[in-house]
């Protein structure tokens, strides 16, 4: 089965941007996988639920198949990337106190029907991927997923000291919602979705175990892990700017700033819309020429170099203060 042409991707920019390399979806030449950086980049990026999600989990499987046989090749280490752990999610049968009744055939359906979900904390909306639910099965009345994690953001999961998931699933019975790290799983009431999804708990497997803690204490691991989480995205993205030659050394730690920023800094377009001032900044280099060849970086080297009047210029209209980019360039 070959992968669907996406219409948010134009196929020509893989070539502009890469050269004609070889691609772990060549339909729509995303995720290159011509050296030993783009593999890892790709095995990555491929376990990144808004990435993944344009895929089926057949397609997906094709293009990880891909990314395995050049690891190979280039003697990459794929295990290291990523950690899987397969958990038991909830079994079929009725569930008067959810309003809800599953048998073994609802299961198998919505193991055939399944999409890349997120996993997420205490069920709450963030800009950071922890890890996803790349697929799902039954077994007699249990029906088990697979949950994918980077390796950091495992090591920081078993850091927080989150103790359970709890999954929530479509009311109607077609799939899953999400599933979320939680502190304990729950036990006396369901949390009901809406009116379109159920939660139910379960332990983590295969984690440390870990001392109890309060809620206030659990709050403060969470942060810290979300702002670990977003400095090793900022890297990842100034690492991929740098090496396709739109990122001077000179304009790093203004990247740095720039893609730091909250989602709820916002650049408002003459047409009223609005873009989170990291996914604006991104787009703007990408629409640039390159500015320097990655060959020319030298290994360590920094500059120090003070604004330029453009990146002054830039700084203003992205909301972003030059006193907070030389702080920043402090540190």
């Amino acid at each position: 089965m070959q992968i669907r042409k996406r219409d948010d991707v134009d196929p020509e920019e893989g070539i502009r941007k890469y050269g004609e390399v070889e691609f772990a979806d060549p339909v729509n030449n995303k995720y290159p996988i011509d050296t030993p950086e783009h593999v890892r980049a790709a095995w990555a990026y491929i376990h990144v639920p808004r990435n993944a999600m344009f895929y089926t989990p057949v397609e997906l499987e094709q293009i990880k198949s891909r990314i395995i046989a050049a690891a190979k090749r280039f003697d990459v280490h794929l295990s290291d990337e990523v950690v899987e752990r397969d958990a038991k999610l909830f079994a079929a049968g009725s569930y008067p106190d959810r309003g809800i009744e599953i048998s073994e055939e609802d299961l198998d359906r919505m193991a055939e029907s399944h999409q890349v979900v997120p996993i997420k904390v205490e069920h709450a909306d963030s800009p950071l991927d922890l890890g996803m639910v790349t697929k799902i099965w039954r077994a007699g009345k249990d029906l088990f997923g697979r949950l994918v994690f980077t390796a950091p953001a495992w090591a920081l999961v078993q850091a927080s000291g989150a103790k359970g998931l709890s999954a929530a699933v479509k009311r109607d019975k077609s799939g899953l919602v999400e599933v979320s790290l939680v502190r304990r799983p729950r036990i006396a009431d369901a949390v009901v979705f809406g009116a379109d999804a159920v939660e139910f708990e379960f332990e983590i497997e295969g984690g440390e175990e870990v001392a109890d803690t309060n809620a206030a204490e659990f709050s403060r691991r969470i942060a810290d892990l979300e702002g670990e989480l977003r400095s090793r995205d900022v890297d990842s993205h100034v690492e991929s700017l740098k090496r396709a030659g739109k990122l001077a050394p000179a304009g790093e730690e203004l990247a740095r700033v720039l893609l730091s920023a909250g989602d709820g800094q916002v650049v408002t377009f003459a047409d009223g819309s609005e873009k989170p001032v990291a996914e604006t900044f991104l787009a703007f280099l990408d629409a640039q020429p390159k500015v320097i060849e990655f060959s020319e970086l030298a290994d360590g080297a920094k500059e120090p170099v003070e604004l330029s009047e453009a990146e002054r210029e830039l700084c203003a209209k992205l909301g972003v203060s030059p006193e907070a980019v030389v702080k920043h360039r402090g540190r």
